[in-house]
């Protein structure tokens, strides 16, 4: 048998998997996905026209005959990130990290290549960073100042967002490592 090949493709884009098979009799092909088998995908060839996020995962092929049946080895389709969302993410993060008071650190530049599988997760950060900046910027406009019991809520705020920010780009920066292996 001829397994079926990895694949890394672009969201939208088309993909296929081939399965080579040999036998006696008749052969039936049933494509499986994530151990879960595909309606209407029963041909040595499995297409996927557009390719969305939610297909990522592992593509397998039943071969059988009247003599018995084969699993083949499963193929992975990983989608490739939009490199340009994240370097847009990444800008927000370094903006946000210098407005942060008494630390200025510069994100260093993200090679084009490289990719990032947590977008996501680096989304849903800046959203909080951002809800911080807003109560932050608020706070400050106020016009009476912090009294002592909410001087340290607010360091406490800045430092958590501190936290945040680092912890974000930490995470950027090792799916980047280990994409540059």
């Amino acid at each position: 048998m001829r397994q079926p090949r990895n694949k890394w493709k672009k969201p939208g884009h088309k993909v296929e998997f081939t399965v080579g098979a040999r036998g006696g009799g008749p052969l039936a092909f049933q494509w499986q996905f994530n151990g879960a088998p595909l309606l209407n995908a029963t041909q040595a060839v499995f297409v996927i026209e557009s390719i969305r996020r939610d297909q990522a995962g592992d593509y397998s092929v039943v071969v059988s005959n009247p003599f018995g049946a084969v699993t083949s080895r499963p193929a992975t389709l990983r989608i490739r990130p939009d490199l340009r969302k994240f370097r847009q993410l990444m800008v927000q993060v370094s903006r946000f990290r210098t407005l942060l008071p008494a630390r200025r650190e510069v994100v260093p530049p993200l090679h084009l290549a490289q990719a990032a599988l947590s977008v996501g997760k680096i989304e849903r950060g800046i959203s909080e960073l951002h809800r911080f900046q807003s109560s932050l910027a608020s706070a400050t406009r106020s016009a009476t100042p912090p009294t002592e019991a909410a001087s340290p809520a607010l360091a406490l705020s800045v430092n958590r967002s501190r936290a945040l920010a680092d912890r974000l780009i930490a995470q950027a920066q090792e799916v980047i490592d280990e994409l540059a292996e």
